[in-house]
């Protein structure tokens, strides 16, 4: 299914925790809504004063927050698209997360660091130490205690959530675009400008595996659901792989632009994804 409406290369894309709504961010200035039955937008688009390079929606809560390089954190309701909060970020927004339990936020960019925001009051926690590359992409582990950060340095960096203290570093051997924790936290995956999708221990810190998807890898999602993961990037389509048993799960094409966003359902039986060529596309997954 195509959802039409961005005039921008579609940078970010997330379901709503019931799985009926995605949203979407845009090279366009704007954050569009959709009802993920019909692929309709509901509403109108929402405005802002720059290119929305992140989008993240809470866990539990019909709220979700953009970013971009009109160096804004935002929240909305979901269901209204009404802005319910806010906060200066001073730098351009390239990825944000929601902790497991909806109380914080992350966001990154270009000032090499990563803030932690408290949801309920908009004040910010703290900050990690400096990186020495803008940080392109982020991810909370599945318990909540580590913030994994990747950066246009080469290295992923793993920092204590509560304490902004680093705890770990990887080095990737290229720009960092994507991560993703595996549902159990066992494995961390990243996507880099290598052509490569690697699979890592991160509580030992080393490489297990890496798969060469033959172009720049620029979006990383997991199912909630399964072992499986989802890559995508500079060669037009979306790989989805089961990283147990070491097989291909699917293989979706037919996008006319990089692949810039994959994102998961929450019941893990679809896959959406943001492109080059101005498209939300929503796939339904093998059984």
């Amino acid at each position: 299914m195509e959802l039409t409406g961005h005039s921008g290369n579609v940078h970010a894309v997330a379901f709503s925790p019931d799985g009926t709504k995605l949203v979407s961010g845009a090279n366009d200035n704007t954050v569009r809504r959709w009802d993920v039955a019909t692929g309709q937008p509901i509403g109108d688009p929402i405005p802002h004063h720059g290119n929305v390079y992140a989008v993240t929606y809470h866990p539990t809560d019909d709220v979700f927050a953009s970013g971009g390089t009109d160096n804004h954190l935002r929240l909305f309701d979901g269901a209204t698209g009404e802005l319910i909060g806010e906060a200066d970020e001073h730098h351009n927004v390239y990825r944000m997360a929601f902790s497991p339990d909806g109380t914080t936020v992350i966001a990154a960019g270009n000032d090499n660091r990563v803030h932690l925001w408290d949801v309920g009051s908009g004040s910010e926690l703290g900050a990690t130490k400096w990186t020495w590359g803008d940080i392109t992409s982020l991810a909370f582990s599945p318990d909540g205690k580590i913030v994994a950060a990747g950066s246009t340095d080469n290295y992923i960096n793993l920092w204590d959530a509560t304490t902004g203290e680093k705890a770990g570093t990887m080095h990737c051997w290229g720009n960092v675009y994507g991560l993703a924790y595996s549902a159990d936290g066992r494995y961390l995956f990243s996507g880099d400008g290598n052509n490569k999708l690697k699979m890592w221990d991160p509580a030992a810190e080393d490489l297990v595996e890496k798969l060469n998807v033959g172009g720049n890898c620029y979006a990383v999602a997991t199912s909630p659901t399964d072992p499986w993961v989802a890559a995508g990037g500079s060669r037009n389509k979306v790989e989805v792989f089961d990283y147990e048993q070491r097989r291909d799960v699917a293989v979706f094409d037919g996008i006319h632009g990089d692949v810039f966003a994959v994102a998961f359902s929450p019941d893990g039986r679809s896959l959406a994804t943001g492109s080059a060529d101005n498209v939300v596309r929503v796939f339904e997954l093998p059984a």
